[in-house]
């Protein structure tokens, strides 16, 4: 009466699984070739703290924005 316990499986038999994505390639995104002539490329916001050094950035964010 001992019948060894079958699990069942994940997938149903017979089925295959999708192929997977291919990997990507990040380099052609962050090369300083694609960004060099800045077309249609936005400039990132900063605030007016972030060009600061050191402790001055932090007494301006916590002046600015009470933290």
């Amino acid at each position: 009466m001992n019948t060894p316990v079958r699990t069942p499986s994940a997938r149903a038999p017979g089925t295959t699984l999708p192929p997977q994505a291919r990997p990507v390639r990040r380099d052609a995104w962050t090369a300083p070739q694609a960004h060099q002539d800045g077309a249609g490329v936005a400039a990132a916001a900063k605030s007016r703290c972030a060009g600061l050094p050191g402790l001055a950035r932090q007494m301006c964010y916590a002046a600015r924005y009470g933290a």
